[in-house]
């Protein structure tokens, strides 16, 4: 259920198809606030646009090193 959970959350959280699709709300999600600096014509916006994409990527990252070590735990217990 871990990996399954990990896998979920990973993407939902970051994703921007969705929440950019169905409207406005409130707190943006960070895919969507990520997406609306990076196409805002004032391109001051492109460098806090890149700072959150870093951030996005480093937790995917590590949602990932949590993934692989649970996945080696579970393959560490099966023998063949």
């Amino acid at each position: 259920i871990l990996k399954s959970f990990l896998i979920i959350f990973n993407y939902n959280l970051f994703s921007y198809e969705g929440y950019y699709f169905l409207g406005p709300s409130t707190p943006v999600s960070i895919g969507v606030l990520a997406y609306n600096a990076y196409v805002n014509p004032d391109l001051s916006g492109r460098a806090s646009s890149m700072a959150v994409n870093f951030v996005m990527m480093a937790v995917s990252i590590v949602l990932c090193v949590i993934f692989y070590k649970s996945l080696k735990q579970t393959k560490k217990g099966i023998s063949l």
